[in-house]
């Protein structure tokens, strides 16, 4: 279950949950049934099944009131989830589901937004609840930078209710770092028996670093100034992400002679604007990596672990981030990054010290790559989610 479409991922999560179902659909059969926005289905090119191979398929909900509800939360600070997944599908609940809840061995549930419809409709089926993040503590923050009262809003109040019923209702808790595992044990109770962590990672054999001779003229074919170039790997258009990017322009300011590039679906199509330039939604974001210097990850916002650190990491960049952005992880400064403190001074002196240090950069690069390799994989994940799925279900029942 996902409250997004999935197949091709266009953020950190659908990228998470495509990889990890790809790997669980070498051994397991998996039907993948989501709830796109609205603006996806009034796009000329929506499919609503995606066969993404013979045990591999995806089932997107037409549903206009979910979409609507999606479309409504995605334009606010909740964005870019669907929390009101459960109530729109108890007001028309969907055939196909049902059928699919009564089919499956197993139901993993992305999200706490429509875990509450499944536990209702599948009550003795085993469920998995696959948290991304602690939500009530990554809205709250959202919410902060958006202006908006924490203590006020009834979106947090059902956020925090909806959390704690996937907690409670889970059979299996999946967390993406030991940090919100320790959260949920501490915080909600939850038996450290029935909770593990399963982290992001990524494609590394797909996503790999290329020679620095060869970035010029790489640069050159993706239309992109043969200058040396600093990449900002975006999502949908999220507060973390909209906050990273006014660091990404106020730095650009510092450094005329240098190029900043803001890859992904946070603006709506490309631009150029002096020495910042913004690719749109782009089919793959492999060779913007590759044809990239140094990766920039200045968020301070958000929950989880971040993606983007890791592919830029994948490629072999010399990466930039700030404390919050590796929260959750065993990245160390100086070694496999650098952190560098939230002022616009030391993100500029960050990046004249890589570009005029190649060696260092080099070094750095090179070591965030082995560190991504060996931890964060995605196929070695997907090998060790299969193994906790088989130990913890494989045998008795455990409801």
């Amino acid at each position: 279950m996902s409250p997004v479409p999935i197949c091709p991922p266009g953020g950190g999560s659908s990228t998470r949950i495509y990889h990890l179902l790809r790997e669980l659909s070498r051994k397991h059969e998996i039907r993948l049934f989501s709830q796109p926005r609205l603006r996806y289905l009034r796009a000329r090119a929506f499919e609503r099944e995606v066969v993404e191979s013979a045990t591999y398929y995806e089932r997107r909900h037409t549903s206009l009131l979910a979409a609507a509800a999606s479309e409504w939360c995605h334009r606010g600070w909740i964005n870019p989830q669907a929390v009101l997944s459960s109530s729109c599908m108890r007001v028309r609940p969907p055939a196909l589901l049902d059928e699919w809840l009564r089919w499956a061995d197993l139901a993993l549930i992305e999200f706490p937004w429509q875990f509450a419809y499944c536990r209702r409709a599948a009550p003795t089926l085993p469920m998995v609840f696959m948290s991304h993040n602690v939500e009530v503590l990554t809205r709250s923050g959202n919410a902060q930078a958006a202006g908006v009262s924490v203590r006020r809003s009834p979106l947090l109040r059902l956020v925090r209710r909806q959390e704690e019923y996937a907690l409670v209702r889970a059979d299996l808790v999946l967390t993406v770092c030991d940090e919100d595992r320790r959260y949920f044990v501490e915080r909600h109770g939850i038996a450290e028996d029935r909770i593990f962590t399963i982290p992001n990672g990524s494609d590394t054999k797909r996503l790999f670093p290329i020679e620095a001779e060869a970035k010029p003229e790489l640069r050159s074919q993706l239309g992109l100034p043969r200058a040396s170039t600093v990449v900002f790997l975006s999502g949908t258009p999220k507060v973390p992400d909209l906050e990273g990017v006014k660091w990404v322009r106020r730095l650009a300011r510092r450094l005329p002679g240098v190029s900043f590039v803001i890859l992904g679906g946070i603006s709506a199509r490309p631009f150029r604007e002096d020495n910042v330039i913004g690719t749109g939604r782009v089919a793959d974001h492999r060779p913007y990596l590759q044809a990239a210097d140094i990766s920039l990850s200045p968020i301070e916002h958000g929950g989880g672990t971040k993606l983007k650190v890791f592919d830029g990491l994948a490629a072999g960049l010399p990466s930039i981030v700030f404390d919050e952005t590796i929260r959750g992880t065993e990245l160390r400064d100086g070694e496999h990054v650098v952190v560098a403190e939230k002022t616009e001074p030391a993100l500029e002196s960050a990046v004249r010290r890589f570009l005029g240090d190649p060696a260092r950069a080099s070094a750095i690069g090179s070591a965030g790559r082995r560190f991504v390799v060996e931890k964060h994989d995605w196929e070695d994940i997907g090998r060790t989610l299969d193994d906790v799925l088989s130990e913890f279900f494989g045998g008795a029942s455990r409801r």
